[in-house]
């Protein structure tokens, strides 16, 4: 098989597609992280004398986990473009809503 040079799609990491999605997604997958390794996982792992250990160590450190996608998920709110916020209204003397003057 042939290799594109510098016209291949570029893989874009975990990190990147969460930092361009809005912050409700990061914190989705971190509760989504925290339940399977909280409870889905040593679930799963039933009797099995080998993911025993490996869900008893991932259940005690899922908080460290999900608390990565929140972190993120945190970033991503506070660091969104103020420009694309909804606009304040202010009530007028007419009972409608107007933007107020800068």
């Amino acid at each position: 098989m042939a290799r594109r040079r510098g016209r291949g799609r570029k893989n874009e990491s975990l990190v990147e597609v969460l930092l361009a999605s809005p912050w409700q997604v990061s914190i989705g997958v971190g509760v989504a992280v925290f339940v399977g390794l909280k409870w889905v996982l040593p679930a799963m792992a039933g009797g099995n004398m080998f993911l025993n250990p490996i869900s008893a160590a991932a259940s005690s450190v899922a908080w460290l986990f999900a608390g990565a996608f929140f972190l993120i998920g945190f970033l991503q709110r506070f660091s969104e473009d103020n420009s694309l916020a909804p606009a304040v209204l202010a009530p007028n003397f007419n009972g409608r809503l107007c933007m107020p003057a800068d």
